[in-house]
């Protein structure tokens, strides 16, 4: 009975040690600003549930101001993660509030604006954006005010707005993870016009750069998509593109359309039981209105690729429903009616499309409008 005691103290003592280290490392690792790099590491990973919980319990003991903003900020995005945007910018605005200087207010309203425009509030987005002059960013702040123009720029397919803000988001001294977002974001801005080469070799020298594994998801659709829509399509390499994707993403929003992509490639191989599990996956997985559009763009466009129109047209008014400004729904709304010998119904829907963006739609899917 007294070796069991003795067992019993010493694990006791171990209990004791081990939590009078924790708390030792975790204050030390608060003073060297070491839990903002954990929690940059786990949003990195895609563990947006760890990174929340972590930056909690940092914030909850920390009394660094400058320390409290960078956790805010972390755990607006882990929020951005698990798409609970409301909380995610209320923290935005909490570390605006308590910004230790003017610069990181800036930045804050900044990370307010991406969070809008990754939740589908576009215009709420832009209007953010507006209200924060470059100069009163840091250095990366302004990168990452650039970058958020040229996001929402590309969403609407307004290409000469988004090279000059990725022309402006360039600077010396930002970070390279500044650097890389900005080159994705021109491999997009080549993909949308339709310069499919460039697009595939600029998102191809990115793929070894990226470690955060939704910029690398983002990164593979965006390949997939230039692969797919070129003008002699490549969908074995597309499919590799995305079965890659399917296995890094965890944004949800960004898990949407790769899978409506994935749903697309699969129409191309006409495996329909695939391409409709796939469509059913991506409709599910994300409440943000702007990537549930896009995916219910995909979903059409593969719809139609099964020469299911009516289907594929349902798909299509879900995407305006979500995203009236949405000009993919309505050329595939267009290209459906002109399908089934509604000319004059498709007539309109094209000329609107390719006078509001001509470059891409002229420079990419031209066919369908003269198909017939």
């Amino acid at each position: 009975m007294s070796g069991f005691l003795i067992i019993v103290a010493i694990a006791a003592a171990c209990i004791v040690l081990g939590a009078v280290g924790f708390a030792w490392w975790f204050s030390r690792r608060t003073q060297s600003n070491g839990v903002t790099v954990d929690v940059e590491r786990l949003l990195a990973d895609g563990r947006y549930d760890a990174a929340k919980d972590v930056a909690i319990s940092a914030l909850s003991v920390e009394t660094d101001q400058a320390e409290c903003f960078d956790l805010r900020i972390c755990l607006a995005r882990a929020l951005v993660g698990e798409e609970d945007y409301q909380a995610a910018e209320r923290v935005c605005r909490e570390a605006a509030d308590f910004a230790p200087a003017s610069r990181q207010r800036a930045d804050a309203l900044v990370e307010i604006a991406r969070v809008q425009a990754l939740a589908g509030e576009l215009d709420a987005a832009s209007e953010t954006l507006q209200s924060v002059s470059p100069m009163a960013c840091s250095a990366d702040g302004r990168g990452r005010r650039e970058l958020a123009i040229a996001d929402i720029a590309l969403t609407r397919l307004r290409f000469a707005e988004a090279e000059r803000a990725l022309a402006a988001a360039y600077d010396p001294s930002q970070s390279a993870e500044i650097a890389d977002d900005v080159a994705l974001a021109h491999a997009r801005l080549q993909y949308l016009r339709g310069n499919f080469r460039q697009a595939i070799a600029e998102t191809t020298r990115l793929l070894d750069r990226f470690k955060n594994e939704d910029s690398l998801s983002l990164t593979l659709l965006t390949l997939a998509r230039a692969l797919l829509d070129q003008e002699r399509p490549e969908p074995v390499e597309a499919d590799r593109a995305l079965s890659k994707a399917l296995v890094l993403v965890h944004f949800p929003g960004y898990a949407s359309v790769v899978s409506a992509c994935h749903a697309l490639v699969q129409a191309h191989f006409d495996n329909e039981k695939e391409a409709l599990e796939s469509a059913d996956r991506a409709s599910k997985l994300c409440v943000s209105s702007r990537f549930a559009a896009e995916a219910e763009c995909l979903i059409g466009d593969a719809m139609r690729q099964f020469g299911r129109y009516v289907e594929a047209r349902k798909h299509y008014q879900k995407a305006l429903g979500l995203d009236a400004g949405s000009l993919e729904a309505l050329w595939g709304l267009a290209t459906c009616a002109q399908m089934t010998g509604l000319y004059q119904v498709a007539e309109p829907y094209f000329k609107l499309c390719i006078e509001a963006a001509p470059e891409h739609f002229l420079g990419r899917r031209s066919e369908d409008a003269i198909e017939g």
